[in-house]
């Protein structure tokens, strides 16, 4: 053998342990990162088709309101709101009642006062569902302290 065929057969022997590193690099390193980001695109598709409501209860002179918005990606839909403190009630046109109903909230819509008497209670808990674009159930309960 000449020196050139050694060094052909030492080009190639580094070749193949720089191929076995990068092999095993993708396998440790790479490979699990793509399956993350696949998942967080996932739970990102599904966080686009959820509505996200968010409520402050709030006072001023004379009433005590509490302010609903979308701050989701989707429209929500026959939104009820329900007193879980029985002296707390929300005023309707009917006049007082247990459950207020929103027909459609649209995302980063301007936020809806919904006046609500309550005996100089500071804090209420409201129970909310809806429907969305979403397949699962959209129930939260709220604890909302006086602002």
């Amino acid at each position: 053998m000449e020196w050139s065929d050694w060094i052909a057969l030492g080009s190639m022997l580094i070749a193949l342990i720089a191929l076995g590193f990068s092999l095993w690099g993708y396998f440790v390193y790479d490979k699990p990162i793509k399956s993350l980001k696949k998942e967080i695109l996932a739970r990102e598709l599904v966080e686009k088709k959820h509505a996200r409501l968010k409520l402050d209860y709030h006072d001023n002179k004379w009433n005590n309101y509490v302010e609903i918005e979308n701050i989701g990606y989707v429209k929500a839909c026959n939104i009820q709101l329900h007193s879980l403190i029985p002296q707390v009630k929300f005023r309707d046109t009917g006049g007082l009642t247990d459950t207020f109903v929103l027909p459609v909230l649209r995302p980063h819509e301007t936020p809806i006062h919904i006046y609500v008497q309550s005996a100089n209670i500071l804090k209420i808990k409201i129970q909310v569902t809806w429907e969305d674009e979403s397949p699962k159930d959209n129930i939260e309960i709220f604890d909302l302290q006086l602002h």
